[in-house]
Order: structure tokens, then sequence, then C-alpha cells
């Protein structure tokens, strides 16, 4: 042996020494695409023998011993090593005695010195701890964003608890201070229609005189019609009754507002007893108009409950608030779909409506206190807020699922264990 072919034969020894004692290994195949050589790195990593997979094309391997590749990334990777080109990092798993690991190949066409392909050789490496740290991290990001989903929602939860609390205080000095008057105004409009009564009777007896009058002072009588139709008498009599009853109807509105204000300063301040959920319900469903249920098909869809520490009132006019925004959603013919159920220490009502949907754009506002989509004096703007504070004060929530052309699902959670 020459002295160039020891020193030769001594640095291939040398460098699979050194392959051998690397974590990664080395490969080759021949021009028919079949491996035909592994470093020791092999066995030591994959835990299996080189032996078995001698011979083998690595589309071969890759369908036969591989998970983590598709059919068609497998056949996209033949079709690159047929075309004689390099690859990096082909990664896939396998199944081996330590368990599922995963493995990244890479490798470069070979060709002799006149450009003949004599085969493939390159280097396999053990991407397990790699890829489970990614895993973990996934999970872990995942984990994060689902904490900041909850952060976000107990944020805006806590905002509009704080919100409604301020709210409650301002609507209870604003109806007080509107009461007073609205009662001496009502009073006096009450007094002014019997007084105009009064009046229009008399007058009416005075006008059926006008015979009698005209025959004995022709001058007089004169002057009276002539004052009368000034005055224009005749309008004015039909027109008073009916300014008086608007009045009547504007102060009503505004009673009604009122209470609905202290109503909603004064949540909360019932006793708390034990009482089916589903009978909370029906008693809402006997205090909407009959014909407000009429136009709508109703389904229910009760579950069997334990009774429910709560305010049956105040819960009860949640649920005819939901219900009554839901019956107005729905157009005729439209269903409506009433459900109850439990999970998680929580009892919960459901209401969902075929109605139109809420734009995306005002579903941050549908709960705010005289926020309303409805025509001017068809709606105050103060159910939602109502039924979102009675909820706020069992400890529970209202949730939302709305988008346009697919209707509104409100579902009021209650705590089965009410706070002390």
């Amino acid at each position: 042996m020459s002295k160039e072919t020891e020193e030769a034969t001594q640095a291939v020894a040398r460098f699979r020494s050194l392959l051998d004692l690397s974590s990664d290994w080395y490969w080759e195949q021949d021009a028919e695409f079949r491996f035909c050589e592994f470093s020791d790195g092999l066995a030591a990593r994959g835990n299996t023998s080189p032996s078995a997979f001698v011979g083998l094309t690595r589309w071969d391997f890759l369908r036969a011993h591989c998970a983590g590749l598709s059919e068609a990334e497998i056949a996209a990777h033949e079709a690159q090593v047929r075309a004689l080109q390099p690859f990096r990092e082909l990664e896939y798993s396998m199944e081996t005695q330590d368990g599922l690991r995963y493995f990244s190949i890479s490798g470069d066409p070979v060709f002799s010195a006149d450009g003949v392909f004599t085969g493939y050789r390159g280097i396999g490496r053990d991407v397990t701890a790699r890829r489970l740290a990614q895993e973990a991290l996934r999970e872990r990001n995942a984990a994060l964003e689902a904490a900041n989903a909850r952060l976000e929602k107990a944020h805006h939860q806590l905002v509009q608890s704080e919100k409604m609390a301020s709210v409650g205080r301002l609507a209870a000095g604003v109806a007080h201070e509107i009461n007073n008057p609205l009662g001496f105004a009502t009073g006096n409009c009450d007094m002014l229609a019997r007084d105009v009564t009064a009046l229009m009777a008399l007058l009416s007896a005075y006008r059926a005189a006008d015979p009698l009058i005209a025959a004995q002072a022709p001058a007089i009588a004169a002057d009276l019609a002539q004052q009368c139709v000034e005055a224009d008498v005749a309008f004015l009599t039909d027109d008073i009754p009916e300014l008086l009853s608007e009045l009547r109807s504007g102060l009503e509105r505004v009673r009604l507002i009122v209470a609905d204000l202290r109503t909603f300063a004064e949540v909360g301040s019932g006793a708390t007893e034990p009482i089916s959920l589903h009978e909370v319900v029906t008693r809402a469903l006997n205090l909407l108009p009959v014909q407000s249920l009429a136009h709508a098909q109703v389904q229910y869809q009760f579950a069997e409950l334990p009774p429910l520490a709560c305010r049956p009132g105040d819960v009860s006019r949640a649920c005819v608030h939901l219900l009554s925004n839901a019956l107005q959603a729905v157009a005729e013919g439209g269903q409506l779909s009433i459900e109850t159920g439990q999970t998680d220490g929580e009892q919960w009502v459901a209401i969902e409506d075929t109605g139109p949907g809420i734009p995306a754009d005002i579903q941050a506002y549908v709960f705010d206190p005289f926020f309303t989509t409805r025509p001017v004096g068809e709606g105050v703007g103060l159910g939602l807020t109502q039924a979102w504070g009675i909820a706020e004060q069992h400890g529970g929530r209202i949730d939302m699922d709305s988008a346009l052309g697919r209707g509104t699902r409100m579902t009021l959670f209650l705590p089965t264990v009410q706070a002390e």
C-alpha cells in the first residue's frame, strides 16, 4: 500500500470516527437512490438497525416506516430527488423503541469527476427535542391567548358593571328629581281636563241658547257670533280635548320612563329564595302580551334543574326584557327558541331568535342605558340594561352571540351558589 493510499485510508477512518461520535448521522445512496451506507449515529439516535433500510429508496422507507408526511409530500420529494436536486430539512416522524421521534434529513447529489451521477449523501438529525419544544410553545401560546381572552372578557364585564353602578346611582337621582314635578304636572293635567270638560259643557249650553238671544238681542247675538268665528270655537272644541289627551299620553310616557329608571336603580332589593328556573321563565312568558307571542313560533327546551337561589322577581324581569327584544326582532312566522340548562356551577336560560341579527359595530353598546335601534317613541333603551344589571347583581352575566342574517342568541347565566 502506498503512503498516499494509507494516509487517505487513515483520513477516512478519522472522519468516520468523528461521524460516529456525532449525534447526527451520515448516509449514502447509490445511483438507483437506494440506501447503501449509514454511520453508527442512526442506530444510536433511531434505536434501530441501519441494515433494515439498506436497499430501500427513501420514498419506500417513508411510506413503510414513517409518519408526518402526506403521499403528495412524499411524491414531491421523490420527484425532487429524481431530478438530482439537493434538498434540505425534510422532516418526518417514526416510531422507535424510545417512542415517537422526529427526524430531519438533508442531502446532495454526488457526481464523479466526469460528471456522472453516482448517488446521494447527506446528514440526518434527531429533532425530537426541538419539535416537542415547538409544540409546547404552541400550547403555551394557545393557553396565553385563552387567558388573555378571559382577561379581556373579565375587564369588559368589570367596566360594564362599574358603568351600571354609576348609571344606577344617576338613575335613582334623576327618577327622584323628575318624579315630584311629574306628579304635579300629571295632577294639574287631570284637573285641567276636568275643568275644560265643564267649560265645554257650559259653552254648549250657551250655544243652545243662541236662537233665544238672537230673538231678544240681535246685536248682542251678532257680536257673540263674530267672536266665535274669530276664536274658531268649533275648532277649539275638538282640538283642546285632543291636546289634553296627547299631553296626558306624554306625561304617562315620562312616568313609565321614571318607573324604568327606578326599577333599574332598585335591582337587587328583593329577597333571595330557591325557585325553579323553569318557573321563573314561565312567569316571564305570562307577563308578555299575548299578541306578542302569537306572531312567532316559540319552541321550548327545558332541562331538569334543581331549585336556584335567586331573586325571582328580578330574574323574571330580566327574562321579560330578553324575550321582548327577541320577539321584536322576529318577523311574522319567525322562530323563537327558549332553552335552559346547567354547566360548570351555573344555570342558564338562552333565548334565540331568527331575526336579522345585530350589526357587529353596535354589539358593544346594546347593554348601554338608553341605547335602542327602535324608532323614536317605541323604546326607551333600558330593557337590556336592566337585564344586565340583574345578572350582575346575582353574580352572573349575559352572553350575546349575534351576526347579521342569522339572528341573535342571548344567554343569561346565574351561579348556582349566590355570594353572601
